[in-house]
């Protein structure tokens, strides 16, 4: 059970979950300055918070948890604070047995597989993984989402946002009416470091105490624009009755040529709402980095 609003005691496994985040910030890197923090005073007190962070490294979203947690602690006492991972994570090994050991509770997965020609991880927009994270948010658990997908898992990346942003801060602040908070991770090397692509590279660093500084950057918070917010709804009805977990494929089969033309229309119209809503959430992030690593949205 999640902590409860106003002060309760901290749900279980809250205090390994906190340990386990710093302990692995601590061992890539070393937190040279927070700037921002002021602005946490800032977060409506009876909303639920959501956290979009960069995603450069396999340690952005742990070391925001470890730097924000105490600082959150202060303005939303009663609060737990858990993190949203991809799906593949509680596949791998390295991954799955700390998460079995702080405990799944804490931790949300997103649909990622494996693309069979790449190797590299492929994202899928599921609504239903965000059920269990609405179900958090509203018992007062505090969630870090990354606002796009990784650049860890591929090789040749330049040190910088990509020019896609990830949907679900925004899905997610609009389903649960969440305040978003931008924070940015600001890593002080030239090149990528700590990433799933170059592990042997980071064994080194580790051995060698090469730990490099980073900065990070706290935004002002905000709430996103609530005037689709019923298409949004009546989209995520009529997408668990057609393609959700207890949908029959005789309801999708059952669908007219006009019927599944209209779907895919209010889908599009649905998700390009959504994409844009996503991209304020990147911009805002872009605007706490250095030029250089803020890509197209400069």
């Amino acid at each position: 059970m999640a902590e409860g609003v106003g002060g309760g005691p901290e749900a279980p496994g809250q205090r390994r979950f906190d340990v386990l985040m710093g302990l692995n910030k601590s061992l890539v890197f070393r937190v040279s300055e927070v700037l921002g923090a002021e602005d946490l005073g800032e977060i409506p007190a009876h909303l639920p918070l959501i956290i979009a962070t960069s995603h450069f490294s396999d340690a952005d979203v742990q070391t925001v948890e470890s730097v924000l947690r105490p600082q959150l602690k202060k303005v939303r006492p009663g609060h737990g604070l858990g993190i949203t991972l991809q799906s593949d994570n509680f596949r791998d090994l390295r991954t799955a047995l700390p998460i079995k050991l702080v405990g799944k509770e804490h931790f949300f997965p997103l649909d990622a597989y494996p693309d069979e020609e790449t190797g590299h991880l492929r994202f899928r927009f599921n609504p239903e993984n965000f059920d269990k994270m609405t179900e958090a948010l509203q018992k007062g658990t505090d969630l870090i989402i990354s606002a796009h997908e990784p650049l860890s898992n591929i090789t040749g990346l330049s040190w910088e946002l990509p020019g896609k942003s990830g949907l679900g801060a925004a899905y997610l602040a609009q389903r649960t009416n969440a305040t978003l908070l931008p924070v940015a991770v600001d890593i002080q090397t030239d090149q990528p470091v700590a990433m799933s692509a170059d592990v042997g590279g980071t064994i080194k660093r580790l051995i060698k105490g090469q730990r490099p500084k980073v900065r990070v950057i706290i935004g002002q918070p905000f709430n996103l624009d609530q005037t689709y917010r019923e298409a949004w709804e009546s989209f995520e009805k009529r997408y668990a009755a057609c393609y959700g977990k207890a949908a029959s494929r005789t309801q999708v089969e059952t669908l007219t040529a006009e019927e599944k033309n209209e779907e895919r229309v209010r889908y599009g119209q649905v998700k390009e709402h959504i994409r844009k809503q996503s991209d304020l959430v990147m911009k805002k992030i872009a605007d706490l980095l250095p030029k250089r690593k803020r890509g197209v949205w400069r």
